[in-house]
């Protein structure tokens, strides 16, 4: 068993446990869930004239060592101001905890200013193995100017009134 994870009933080391009168089974000292490494489990078997028989097992308690692994990290290129979601398509699996939380550390980024940012991600499972990844976040600069349509020479009486903007309108990319 996994230390701080699973717990071990005393069935679990039982394959029988029969008497030709009634009997019961007990540990002869709890095991330590608590420590890592081998330990012997002592169990003995008392039947209802007082006969006892000890039966010994091995229990083997494992550290979890090994941290989730993150997947989909990957380096992103946004307009400046543009939305980012940094957790679209992030995610972490641990060997013993299946599915995990990723976080996304974002302080220090500003998505409304040109630059070149680190996003730094981390996970940690159940025994508390973290995995970290970090992936660039570039903003580029909005360089491209709207462009104007519409515009036209207008001819007018002096006097008239005139409408300068009339059927003229500006697009930009963004």
């Amino acid at each position: 068993v996994y230390l701080g994870e699973e717990t071990v009933a005393l069935e679990d080391f039982l394959v029988t446990c029969e008497d030709l009168s009634a009997v019961s089974c007990s540990y002869e000292k709890e095991p330590p869930l608590d420590t890592p490494g081998n330990h012997t489990v002592s169990i003995i078997a008392s039947d209802e004239y007082g006969n006892q028989t000890r039966s010994t097992a091995q229990l083997e308690i494992l550290t979890d060592t090994t941290p989730p692994v993150i997947y989909g990290v990957k380096n992103l290129t946004v307009p400046e101001g543009e939305t980012v979601s940094y957790l679209e398509g992030v995610y972490a699996v641990d060997d013993r905890s299946g599915n995990v939380e990723v976080t996304a550390d974002t302080s220090g980024i500003n998505p409304a200013a040109a630059g070149t940012y680190t996003i730094r991600y981390s996970s940690t499972d159940a025994s508390g193995n973290t995995a970290e990844a970090t992936a660039v976040l570039t903003v580029v600069a909005d360089t491209v100017p709207p462009v104007i349509y519409g515009t036209q020479n207008l001819t007018i009486i002096e006097g008239e009134t005139v409408s300068f903007r009339k059927g003229v309108y500006a697009i930009d990319d963004r």
